[in-house]
């Protein structure tokens, strides 16, 4: 009877913990680094995971972002993703962009339509 009552115990920690985090997957097409071939970014890149963004803003800082909502919106042969994060530190942000399966994948920002950032084989230093 302990033996149970101990499984059950275990079982309810786990799902607290699991109802607790709170985070949303990645999508495997976002997976990896991205980055713009424009002269102003150079050295900046976004990095997806399955579950955070990592946002280099150059000068070798990063900042990793949680993943916590994604909303998906398709809009012709391009999806519009925005993304939620949220950081005990940070707060909540989100952002939104384009993302094409043209040209082996590429992401244009909402807010940036004129650049195009691709999916870089390289890892990020």
């Amino acid at each position: 009877m302990r033996k149970k009552s101990l499984q059950l115990l275990a079982a309810l920690m786990l799902l607290t913990l699991g109802v607790g985090c709170n985070s949303a997957k990645l999508p495997d097409q976002l997976l990896g680094v991205w980055r713009t071939e424009n002269p102003a970014y150079k050295g900046k890149f976004m990095k997806c995971d399955p579950k955070y963004v990592v946002l280099g803003i150059g000068d070798e800082k990063v900042v990793p972002r949680k993943v916590v909502e994604i909303t998906k919106t398709v809009d012709g042969r391009q999806i519009l993703f925005t993304l939620k994060t949220d950081e005990k530190d940070e707060g909540e942000y989100s952002f939104s962009f384009y993302y094409s399966d043209e040209d082996g994948g590429t992401i244009r920002f909402k807010n940036q339509p004129q650049l195009v950032w691709h999916k870089r084989d390289i890892e990020v230093e």
